[in-house]
């Protein structure tokens, strides 16, 4: 579902088929260093995400961030939350990896390098999500405590929520060992119904 565009000479991927739900998605490609914990200056970071919100056409001061740790805890944004680490890392919604709201025009920012990022829609409850899924926050699952928290929060019903899985590493750039396979082996060989 990912397309790729061009807008004011920035390269970006847009889910192009939720456009018929009024949601803009911006994925950024590599040259961009957005997170403060990445390695360029903060006057750096904040002049990309400013480039950035110009390109993508959001209100910098309302963005929010997360201080992600490859935790799997998901905030739910509220008001009060507006523009958390849009200009600084301290500001940041602490160790979380995932957000998600039904606040309209607020964008959410997530970081990845070679992670996961999921991206979660409810278009009956007007609910979105945007989830941070290394392989901790995997083995922890924090895709499935995205949806948990909405389906509580929002009454979001899994049958017709939407998910698009973002760019990420592949097999052939990233090797794990026999025992990180078998953790995973052992907490998703069955799933909730308790089949293998």
């Amino acid at each position: 579902p990912f397309l790729l565009k061009i807008r004011n000479q920035i390269k970006y991927f847009t889910i192009s088929s939720w456009r018929p739900f009024n949601i803009s998605t911006f994925i950024t490609t590599k040259p961009y260093d957005l997170s403060f914990k990445g390695i360029s200056s903060a006057e750096t970071i904040i002049k990309n995400r400013k480039l950035i919100a110009n390109s993508a056409g959001f209100d910098m001061h309302k963005l929010v961030a997360c201080q992600q740790t490859h935790s799997n805890k998901v905030a739910v944004i509220k008001e009060k939350d507006i523009g958390k680490g849009s200009f600084k890392y301290s500001t940041a919604i602490a160790n979380t990896d995932g957000l998600i709201t039904n606040l309209k025009n607020i964008p959410m920012a997530i970081f990845i390098a070679d992670c996961l990022p999921v991206f979660l829609v409810d278009p009956v409850n007007n609910v979105i999500g945007v989830v941070h899924a290394g392989w901790r926050g995997t083995f922890k699952k924090i895709a499935e405590v995205a949806i948990l928290k909405m389906k509580k929060t929002f009454n979001t019903s899994p049958k017709y929520l939407k998910i698009a899985l973002g760019p990420s590493i592949g097999s052939c750039c990233y090797e794990i060992d026999l025992k990180l396979v078998d953790k995973f082996l052992k907490i998703f060989k069955k799933d909730r119904y308790g089949n293998s």
